[in-house]
């Protein structure tokens, strides 16, 4: 495959990134956007942004997702098990909000699923529950906490936060539930200037992530539904460490 051949003629499309990068490895896709970050610390987030649209244009023609002119293919939504579309926070897909912020900067971008999928991988191991209690004020929290920290900042992160809950409201929604997720996101985002210090070792950046967050659950920055667990949805308290695992 020619892949200079493929990225020049896809170029020229309006090519909708997020719905080919919602069936690709995340992971994948954050690792090389760090490779090439710390390749050349001095690349500009055009730079970057460039290099990734080719990375993801490249492997959506090799698995089938687009074809050689960018146009979407009606792929196997499960063609990796380590999609974004794989990740209960955000459904089964990106949603048009989410899209648009999206594509906006893939470095971005990608940034805010990886974070995404961090915190959906360790939340449950902090706390029971995970609808409107403290383990979805710790999920929310982290998720905008490690994202922010990161090359995603806290502008774009805020905006993907609010993005999502324009995309994919809770099952019970109401105006509290919306205000409850996003003065989580926030909480989580203002540790991100704090978490950023710990950028340049991954292994102690997570342990403090899920360390301080955790602490901030237990000791009531956060919001949570009041109930014994969670029973009527009708007013707001602090968190605390019902449900705590840790």
């Amino acid at each position: 495959m020619n892949n200079d051949f493929n990225y020049i003629e896809v170029s020229k499309q309006d090519i909708d990134y997020a719905s080919i990068v919602e069936k690709l490895d995340i992971n994948s896709l954050e690792r090389y956007s760090r490779e090439k970050q710390n390749e050349n610390p001095d690349f500009s987030e055009d730079e970057l942004n460039n290099l990734l649209k080719a990375e993801v244009i490249i492997r959506g023609i090799e698995l089938n997702i687009i074809n050689a002119d960018g146009e979407l293919i009606n792929a196997s939504p499960d063609i990796s098990p380590f999609s974004y579309g794989d990740l209960t926070i955000i459904k089964d897909k990106l949603g048009p909000n989410e899209k648009k912020v999206f594509n906006e900067s893939l470095v971005k971008g990608i940034a805010v699923l990886s974070a995404a999928k961090f915190a959906m991988n360790h939340y449950q191991k902090y706390y029971s529950g995970g609808e409107d209690d403290n383990a979805d004020a710790f999920r929310h929290s982290l998720w905008m906490a490690v994202s922010s920290a990161g090359v995603a900042g806290s502008d774009f992160s805020r905006r993907f936060g609010i993005a999502h809950e324009n995309d994919f409201p809770s099952p019970n929604y109401t105006a509290l539930a919306r205000s409850m997720d996003l003065n989580n996101n926030d909480v989580g985002i203002s540790y991100g200037p704090k978490l950023a210090q710990f950028a340049g070792n991954a292994d102690l950046f997570d342990r403090m992530a899920l360390q301080m967050i955790n602490e901030a659950v237990k000791k009531g920055e956060m919001k949570r539904f009041r109930g014994t667990d969670i029973g009527v949805k009708t007013s707001l308290v602090n968190t605390n460490s019902t449900g705590a695992n840790k």
